[in-house]
C-alpha cells in the first residue's frame, strides 16, 4: 500500500522468472484471477474503514516484473482492475 495525494493504491506484485513461465501462466497480470481480486479488494475496503480513511480514493494496482537473464523489466498498472 502507498499513498499519493489523495489517493491510496494497494500494489500487487507479480514476478515470473523466465519466459517459459510467462507463457505458460500469461505474464504477472494474468496470475491475479477472479478469486485474488476479490480477496485484494475486501482488504482494501477493511483497511480504508478501520483506518478512517474515507476521504482517499482508492486503488488497486499491480506491478509486474519480469526477469529473463541479467535483464527485468517492470510495469505498472494503477488501476489493474475494479474493486467491485
Amino acid at each position: 500500500m502507498t499513498r499519493a495525494g489523495a489517493h491510496l493504491y494497494f500494489v500487487e506484485v507479480k514476478t515470473r522468472r523466465s519466459i517459459a513461465a510467462r507463457d505458460a501462466w500469461g505474464g504477472g497480470l494474468h496470475a491475479i484471477g477472479w478469486r485474488k481480486q476479490r480477496r485484494l479488494s475486501g482488504v482494501a475496503e477493511v483497511f480504508v474503514e478501520r483506518q478512517r480513511l474515507t476521504g482517499l480514493t482508492p486503488h488497486l494496482a499491480v506491478a509486474t516484473v519480469e526477469v529473463v537473464g541479467a535483464t527485468a523489466s517492470v510495469r505498472f498498472l494503477p488501476d489493474a482492475f475494479d474493486g467491485s
